[in-house]
């Protein structure tokens, strides 16, 4: 049995350890990821518009009952894959209508707006969105 080896295997197995325990911390993160935000404002199209552009402006996290929250306020730009304004009069706000008001597919729309997140064992996921 040679002793000089049982050391190095131990610093091997602590090493190990020690790398999968820093990674495990890393992926509980403090706030949800700005893609986290696209990925459920392009969902949320219905297949009406894609993302072109995503920037996040400002965000709060917050605490309520013990369940960890966040305002994601964002910035981003849609581009109109379908036609959803189909009438003679001029289409509403985006911001009044709350989503673009495509008249014609490829038209660019401006959006600003607010994603709220609540945190469970599974991570970040939008609240009433």
């Amino acid at each position: 049995m040679n002793l000089n080896r049982y050391p190095k295997n131990l610093v091997m197995v602590l090493a190990f350890a020690s790398l999968l325990s820093c990674l495990l911390c890393a992926c509980s993160s403090s706030s949800p990821a700005e893609s986290d935000a696209r990925q459920v404002l392009e969902a949320s199209s219905g297949g009406l518009y894609k993302i072109t552009s995503f920037h996040k402006t400002n965000g709060q996290a917050s605490e309520t009952s013990g369940v960890k929250g966040y305002r994601l306020e964002y910035e981003a730009d849609a581009e109109c894959l379908k036609v959803n304004w189909n009438s003679p009069y001029p289409p509403l706000s985006d911001s009044f209508a709350g989503s673009p008001q495509c008249t014609k597919v490829g038209e660019i729309h401006k959006m600003k707006g607010t994603i709220s997140f609540h945190q469970t064992e599974n991570g970040w996921k939008a609240a009433d969105f």
